[in-house]
């Protein structure tokens, strides 16, 4: 990664790119971490265009599934699970 400070940042290589993507996307980077891998990456197309489609592969899979898990548990299940807590005892996890 390029330091804090450093005016003309080198492009990264393919390695640097792919070890440092998830990290990025996860937001798992400081802030000066993700500036200096952002500055690194608008340097080389390939990896701009890799890093737009990763980005929006992350909304996709984020999103995926977003409306079954906002639906409400079908009352069959609630009560199945009411069922099996009732036949537990009070110490049981």
């Amino acid at each position: 990664m390029a330091e804090k400070g450093q005016s003309n940042p080198k492009p990264l290589d393919n390695n640097e790119f792919a070890e440092n993507l998830q990290d990025y996307l996860d937001g798992r980077m400081t802030p000066d971490q993700r500036h200096a891998f952002e500055a690194r990456v608008k340097l080389t197309p390939d990896h701009m265009e890799e890093l737009v489609a990763a980005q929006k592969l992350a909304r996709q899979l984020k999103d995926f599934g977003r409306d079954v898990l906002e639906e409400p548990v079908p009352e069959r299940l609630q009560a199945l699970l009411r069922a099996f807590k009732a036949k537990r005892g009070p110490y049981d996890n």
